[in-house]
Formats: C-alpha cells, sequence, structure tokens
C-alpha cells in the first residue's frame, strides 16, 4: 500500500527427482525456473528484470547417528535490463549431522559459491562455514545455537566483505508433558 515502495514479482517452478535405493546413498537432483521483476518503482528504485535457471545435484548418507550430505549447483542469472547481462554461479557444499546422544546433536557446514559477471569477466567467491548445536531437553524444550561466517570478495576488489551470524532460538515442544512455560 505504501506508494514510496516497489512491487516485487516473484515467479518460481521447480522440479526435483530424488532416488532412495534400499542401504544405498540418496540421489537428488533439482531443476528450477523463476524470475523476479519489480513495478511502480518510485523515483530513485532502479527496476529490476530477471531471469535464472539452476540445476541442483546432491548424494546423501544416512546411519542411524549421522548422516551427510554433499551437493553442487549451478546457476545462470540473466539481467534483462542490461542488454541481457548474463551472471554464471557454480557452488560446492558438505554438511552432516551428528547425534552424539539422543539430545545432543551436531550440525557443521562448509561451502564455496564462485560467481561470474559473463559482461565484465568479475568473479565473485563466496566461500562460508557454519555449525548448529542442538540440545533437546527431554520432551519439552529445544535449545538451538547456530554459528556462521560468510566471506564474499570480488576480483576487481569492489566486494570484500565477511560476515559472522550467531543465533540462539529456544522451542518448546507442543503438547509436552512437562510444565507449560511462557515462551
Amino acid at each position: 500500500e505504501d506508494p514510496r515502495q516497489a512491487r516485487l514479482t516473484h515467479l518460481l517452478g521447480k522440479t526435483t527427482v530424488t532416488v532412495a535405493p534400499p542401504s544405498w546413498p540418496e540421489i537428488g537432483l533439482t531443476y528450477s525456473r523463476g524470475s523476479w521483476s519489480t513495478s511502480l518503482e518510485p523515483i530513485g528504485v532502479m527496476p529490476q528484470r530477471t531471469n535464472w535457471d539452476s540445476v541442483d545435484a546432491s548424494l546423501s548418507f544416512s546411519r542411524p547417528t549421522w548422516n551427510a550430505s554433499v551437493s553442487s549447483s549451478f546457476s545462470s542469472n540473466v539481467d534483462l535490463l542490461r542488454s541481457s547481462a548474463q551472471t554464471i554461479g557454480l557452488g560446492h557444499a558438505v554438511s552432516a549431522s551428528y547425534r552424539l546422544t539422543n539430545s545432543l546433536t551436531f550440525n557443521p557446514t562448509v561451502s564455496l559459491r564462485r560467481d561470474r559477471q559473463e559482461w565484465s569477466g568479475v568473479h565473485i567467491n563466496i566461500p562460508s562455514t557454519s555449525l548448529a548445536v542442538t540440545y533437546k531437553t527431554g520432551d519439552s524444550f529445544i535449545f538451538t545455537a547456530t554459528g556462521a561466517y560468510t566471506e564474499s570478495q570480488s576480483s576487481d576488489g569492489l566486494v570484500d566483505t565477511n560476515t559472522i551470524t550467531a543465533t540462539s532460538i529456544v522451542s518448546q515442544i507442543p503438547n509436552a508433558s512437562a510444565q507449560n512455560f511462557p515462551c
């Protein structure tokens, strides 16, 4: 309702195929196609018209106390307002989950993404790592703490950022048989 804000339209189509034969790793393949565009841009707001395609592949292993996943993605973003300028992205990630006890779980993730702007030759490297620790108290509460570190650096030196994120969450399990505490 605010005329000072642009309207954003985002369309997304996605198809996923997962194969999980018994005693074998799970294999996943996803194709996504989408677009986003703005309309009613107020003065000073840059319009956006972008189409994108991506293909993601993953291989996951599961055991009673742990699971691990390796994934890769390829994406192509086309900026329709900049002479169809294209950015190609390639990313890889490794993630795991290890249940030390029935109450304590660790989830580390490491990823690397590289985007290349085809029109300028500039590439941006985006490595990141995170660790989530979850503790469940019987059947009443779940405590989750997450820490993450991400860098973004471009080959032309215009992008050079580091981000550190820390999050903590306390969740009450619905219908817990323990005493009901307000959160």
